[in-house]
């Protein structure tokens, strides 16, 4: 269906943006050495893949692996500088946690993870936080 006000051009030059986006954006993550299309590591000993963050609803991968938390979106949400422009991708060595929290909001129950001395902070929605609670406390953070 054409419409004379709407050059077939312009079809091309969008269509071409977002190729393009999604190119530079992947090579760019395989240069940083991070992953386009993430997958759980085989050590994790707490993985949740349709976990939630603020600008992102059921389009993150979560885990906890011996020495750190990871953070990721999953594919296609690598691409486009999603990560990097919302603040979706986090690898915290469990050592910089200083405490996990639950709170209760609206939406429902959030974990609030506090590290690097309480200055940064990051909020999920797990399906399970008590099973996220009981392997950080597993592995000496005060959790819950």
């Amino acid at each position: 269906m054409d419409h004379p006000d709407f050059p077939p051009a312009i079809w091309f030059a969008c269509i071409a943006w977002v190729v393009t986006v999604g190119t530079v954006s992947a090579l760019v993550r395989w240069r940083r050495g991070k992953p386009i299309r993430p997958r759980v590591p085989a050590d994790a000993l707490f993985a949740q893949r349709d976990a939630s963050a603020r600008f992102a609803s059921k389009c993150l991968l979560v885990w906890i692996t011996p020495d750190q938390l990871c953070v990721v979106p999953k594919f296609p949400f690598t691409l486009g500088f999603l990560p990097d422009i919302y603040g979706l991708e986090h690898a915290i060595a469990l050592g910089r946690i200083q405490d996990v929290g639950l709170r209760e909001s609206l939406m429902g129950s959030n974990v609030i993870v506090r590290y690097d001395g309480g200055a940064k902070r990051l909020g999920l929605r797990l399906n399970n936080p008590h099973a996220f609670f009981a392997v950080l406390r597993d592995r000496g953070v005060r959790a819950g």
